[in-house]
C-alpha cells in the first residue's frame, strides 16, 4: 500500500490554486485586450451615378436583355390551381394541398429570352398570404410541386394572381 505524504498532497493542491489563477489571469487579460475601442475605418463609398429618365421611359426600356422580344409582363402569364387534398376540422377551417399550374397567355416567344424570368404569385383566399413564385428558362418551368394553404371554410373559393415578373 502506497501513502502520500502530507507534502504530496499539498503540492497538488497549490498546483491546482496556481492552475485555477493563471486561467483567471489569462481570462481578464483577454477580456481587455478583446474589449479595447479600436475604431476600423469604415469602407468610402464609390460615388454613385444616377440616370435620369425622361418622358415615361423606365430603365427596362432601355435596356437590352439579349434577345429580341420585349421582357413579358404580368398579363401575359396566368396560373390555375389544381386541389390535391383538403382537410377540414369543423370550425377551425381547413388545411388544402394544392399545385400551381404556370400558364404563358402572351404572344412573344419565350425561348428566344436569354435571361431566366421569375414570376411571382399570391394564392388567393387563403387565411394567410400566401406568395411563391415560378422560374422559367426557356421551355423550362421549375415550379413547387405542391404547396399547403389554409382556408377558414371548406366552402372557400382558391384563385392565383399573377403579382411580378422579373
Amino acid at each position: 500500500m502506497t501513502t502520500v505524504s502530507p507534502t504530496t498532497s499539498s503540492r497538488w493542491w497549490s498546483l491546482g490554486l496556481v492552475g485555477v489563477a493563471c486561467l483567471g489571469i489569462g481570462f481578464a487579460i483577454g477580456l481587455t485586450v478583446g474589449s479595447g475601442d479600436e475604431s476600423i475605418p469604415a469602407a468610402t463609398p464609390e460615388p454613385s451615378t444616377e440616370v435620369a429618365f425622361t418622358d415615361d421611359t423606365t430603365p427596362t426600356d432601355e435596356y437590352d436583355f439579349g434577345g429580341s422580344e420585349p421582357l413579358p409582363v404580368t398579363d401575359d402569364f396566368d396560373a390555375e390551381l389544381r386541389t390535391l387534398s383538403k382537410e377540414c376540422f369543423g370550425s377551425a377551417g381547413c388545411n388544402v394541398v394544392v399545385s400551381v399550374e404556370p400558364i404563358y397567355v402572351g404572344d412573344g416567344d419565350l425561348t428566344a429570352l436569354a435571361q431566366s424570368l421569375t414570376v411571382t404569385y399570391e394564392i388567393i383566399g387563403a387565411e394567410e398570404p400566401h406568395i411563391n413564385n415560378f422560374s422559367l428558362m426557356g421551355d423550362r418551368v421549375m415550379v413547387s410541386p405542391e404547396e399547403t394553404v389554409q382556408i377558414p371554410t371548406s366552402d372557400t373559393e382558391l384563385s392565383v394572381e399573377i403579382t411580378d415578373v422579373f
